[in-house]
């Protein structure tokens, strides 16, 4: 007999991709552009034509190892601001979690494969701010 499993929080890791043109000597401004795009109805039935920005699940045992090196700053109803401590893909590889994440999600969502492991995509990563909610999805069927 098998023991009954409590599911986990479900973790999403959402990325903020800025533009870094548009930088100001490296930092972000009130001008930087964050890079979107319209989801496509035909292969994402759940967000169907909505503007967006890269998600995807993570395991729990990552989520947390990657809040454990970050320092909350600042707390607000649901959402939790924390120290910007940015790791580069290019002084450490996918054995870190947040670089893993991060590499995984450009990887399936953008198609950027071939792209990262030849060490053309270069990028920047931190944790920024946490929510805790639940997502609704009023438009797909019970059928």
């Amino acid at each position: 007999m098998s023991e009954k499993r409590t599911p986990s929080i479900p973790y999403v890791l959402t990325l903020t991709i800025v533009d870094a043109s548009t930088l100001v000597n490296g930092q972000i401004t009130n001008d930087s552009l964050v890079l979107c795009c319209v989801r496509n109805h035909q292969v994402n039935q759940t967000h169907p034509d909505v503007v967006s920005v890269p998600t995807q699940r993570i395991p729990e045992i990552l989520a947390k190892d990657i809040l454990s090196t970050s320092t909350k700053i600042g707390c607000q109803d649901d959402t939790i601001l924390w120290k910007q401590r940015f790791t580069s893909n290019k002084n450490t590889n996918g054995h870190n979690s947040i670089i893993y994440c991060v590499e995984s999600l450009l990887s399936r969502k953008l198609g950027i494969t071939a792209e990262l492991e030849k060490d053309e995509i270069e990028f920047e990563a931190a944790v920024v701010g946490t929510h805790t909610g639940v997502a609704k999805y009023e438009n797909l069927s019970s059928e």
